[in-house]
């Protein structure tokens, strides 16, 4: 895996964990271009199931154990790209089936095709089409997708669940996907007329700010402080390393 592999993020997804909410985001996936291998599941990172080495009928029949133990794993291989994404789909209960918290993230095992000269807008554009037809799926209350530091699934990037809970813009990534909750705290007007790329209404009411059309490197550098300035954040996209600043150029 590269040191700054793209990861998508999905936090507080209200259908994950549902009757039918792990087969409708394998189908989301498959019908997007990607092929579905490796479909495991297990509680606390310890002894994992496989569940079935593709998505067939098999895996339909046993995907109750992914619904016992509130986690699926699973691989998915990019037909039309070189993109290979890893999904780690898990959710808490908090009393009865009330799910306390739950989450969606990929990431990609190999970088390089995000930041080739040749390709690297058309891999992002493939990730980022993969990313609205989950979220058409899955309607999470914040998601991201950028390239950083490894974020295993219990972590949360830049942006913390108590963030999410509050409504706290406190990150600026890459792409960015906001329910209609934070569009109505933030308002619909300031979100499309931020400094940026994309901006894209979903169906649900949510809103994708995407800041350029490629996930290679951070951006120019004006755009970034713009960016840091609209939304009166501290750091937009990936953090510099302690003891490293920001290039002013």
């Amino acid at each position: 895996m590269g040191s700054n592999p793209a990861s998508l993020r999905f936090f507080e997804c209200p259908r994950v964990g549902t009757s039918g909410s792990l087969e409708q985001i394998l189908d989301v996936v498959q019908d997007s271009g990607f092929k579905v291998s490796g479909i495991m599941a297990w509680r606390n990172q310890e002894n994992d199931v496989l569940i079935s080495e593709y998505y067939d009928q098999e895996a339909l029949e046993k995907m109750n154990i992914a619904y016992g133990l509130r986690h699926l794993g699973f691989f998915a291989l990019d037909r039309h790209s070189e993109i290979v994404l890893y999904f780690d789909i898990n959710w808490t209960l908090l009393g009865g089936d009330k799910v306390e918290k739950s989450w969606i993230l990929a990431t990609a095992f190999e970088t390089a095709m995000f930041t080739a000269k040749d390709d690297a807008e058309h891999h992002a554009q493939r990730f980022l089409h993969l990313g609205e037809r989950l979220y058409q799926a899955t309607q999470p209350q914040f998601g991201w997708i950028e390239r950083g530091p490894y974020w295993r699934p219990e972590t949360t990037g830049y942006t913390t669940w108590h963030d999410v809970e509050k409504l706290k813009l406190s990150h600026v990534y890459w792409a960015n996907f906001f329910g209609p909750a934070y569009v109505n705290k933030l308002g619909q007007e300031f979100l499309m007329q931020a400094p940026g790329w994309k901006h894209e209404g979903l169906d649900d009411g949510g809103l994708l700010y995407v800041l350029t059309s490629s996930l290679a490197g951070t951006g120019p550098v004006a755009v970034v402080r713009e960016v840091q300035s609209y939304f009166g954040v501290e750091h937009v996209r990936r953090r510099p390393r302690k003891g490293r600043k920001r290039s002013k150029k």
